[in-house]
């Protein structure tokens, strides 16, 4: 939303932001940008205090040991409220929706290609069948207290974990058997 005041030195804009108190000359203020910056915060922390706790920590001890997908998931998740943010303090949520919109679509098609060719993608390594007991020697009876050697049970497999779980749900949509 801009505002046009008429004065003698002609047009000037001054762009609203949908921040209450904050003004888009604010912007150009380092005071003021951290004072926005709290604003920020206080609104991750309330919406999601784990989040938020976890991103104070990485961005005050950036030292921290921890690992790439910690940091990519971190990120990622704070992405969603940065863009959130964005959206208020431009007053763009009417274009955002309409570009959501537009490019549903196109996104779910890519997703599905993207989740089609990891499932004709090979595995990286063949799985070994599971180990087969010895069977007793040939010649040898068995005695009354000896009893016959009988397979182990079944090992339980792994939980599966969310992105298999995804990988089977897209192939049944799509009706193709996962790749093993």
């Amino acid at each position: 939303m801009k505002t046009f005041q008429m004065n003698n030195a002609g047009v000037s804009a001054e762009l609203r932001l949908g921040i209450a108190g904050f003004t888009y000359s604010d912007l150009y203020k380092s005071e003021r940008l951290k004072e926005l910056l709290d604003v920020f915060d206080v609104e991750v922390a309330e919406a999601n205090p784990e989040l938020f706790a976890a991103w104070d920590d990485y961005r005050n001890y950036p030292e921290k040991p921890r690992t790439e997908p910690e940091i990519s998931a971190l990120l990622v998740a704070m992405a969603a409220h940065v863009s959130q943010f964005l959206t208020k303090l431009f007053g763009i949520a009417t274009e955002v929706e309409a570009l959501a919109a537009a490019t549903a679509d196109q996104n779910l098609a890519e997703m599905a290609q993207r989740l089609e060719a990891a499932l004709r993608r090979p595995s990286a390594e063949p799985m070994a069948p599971p180990p087969v007991p010895p069977e007793p020697p040939p010649g040898r009876p068995m005695q009354r207290a000896e009893a016959p050697i009988a397979p182990p049970p079944p090992m339980p497999s792994a939980p599966k974990t969310s992105f298999e779980n995804l990988e089977d749900e897209m192939a049944s949509l799509l009706g193709r058997p996962k790749s093993p």
